[in-house]
């Protein structure tokens, strides 16, 4: 009880007002205190910086590369046209560095079916099915068969072609002609391609491959013919053939 009595009076006397006091003499005003007043740094806020965007994309060629806005009109306009062609057949050649010549076929059907058939003496086909990548030699009756994502010149196969959207490294434009280069991944490794377009026509009239040990090939295409039926079997692979893989 003691406590709790002396807890009263203490609240009791905390809450009680003041005894009237007799006013004090007024003191000679001294000098006014001096503030120190505390200025706050501004806070500075960190961004994290914007990574580049990802190679082998529209955005990283037309940040890497510069290119004006008529190259880049005239690109889309080249993947639209090409896009627009469903089938095509004609004739290629092909150029080694030492000047030896191969002659042959295609076929051409998007998305993703082409078929490059050798005349003799070359027993070659390369032949993609949408579902494969395959080197047939048909004297040998084998085959070797690779991942779709391996095809070589994969872009252009595609049914809506951007070509943007691949990895170019370099454009060229002259009054005729339009030659972009790119990287392109393949079954022997890196290969640097470099596709080149008719300007007055968009049409594609030559591209050379240069591969990982130097090699480098040039074919060009003629006599085409665009949109025409081709029969189903030509991109179909003979199932009696010997697997050939390199790894096998």
């Amino acid at each position: 009880m003691q406590r709790v009595a002396a807890a009263l009076i203490a609240v009791f006397f905390a809450l009680a007002p003041a005894a009237a006091q007799e006013p004090a003499s007024p003191a000679t005003p001294g000098p006014e205190p001096t503030v120190a007043l505390a200025v706050a740094e501004p806070a500075v806020t960190e961004f994290a910086p914007v990574p580049p965007p990802r190679p082998g994309t529209r955005a990283a060629v037309l940040t890497n590369l510069g290119l004006s806005a008529d190259d880049t009109a005239l690109i889309d306009n080249i993947s639209a046209y090409h896009s627009s062609i469903h089938t095509m057949v004609g004739k290629f050649e092909q150029i080694d560095q030492f000047g030896g010549r191969l002659e042959g076929v295609f076929y051409l059907e998007r998305p993703d079916k082409v078929r490059f058939r050798y005349a003799p003496p070359s027993t070659e086909e390369i032949i993609s099915t949408g579902r494969g990548f395959y080197v047939i030699d048909r004297r040998e009756r084998t085959r070797a068969v690779y991942p779709q994502g391996q095809v070589p010149l994969r872009q252009f196969l595609k049914q809506d072609i951007d070509l943007l959207n691949t990895n170019i490294t370099g454009v060229t434009r002259t009054d005729e002609m339009l030659a972009l280069s790119l990287s392109d991944q393949t079954p022997i490794g890196e290969v640097e391609v470099t596709l080149i377009f008719e300007l007055a026509t968009n049409d594609l009239r030559q591209w050379s491959l240069t591969e990982p040990d130097g090699t480098q090939l040039t074919f060009s295409i003629y006599d085409t013919i665009k949109d025409i039926a081709i029969p189903r079997r030509y991109f179909s692979i003979d199932p009696n053939l010997t697997d050939a893989n390199p790894n096998n």
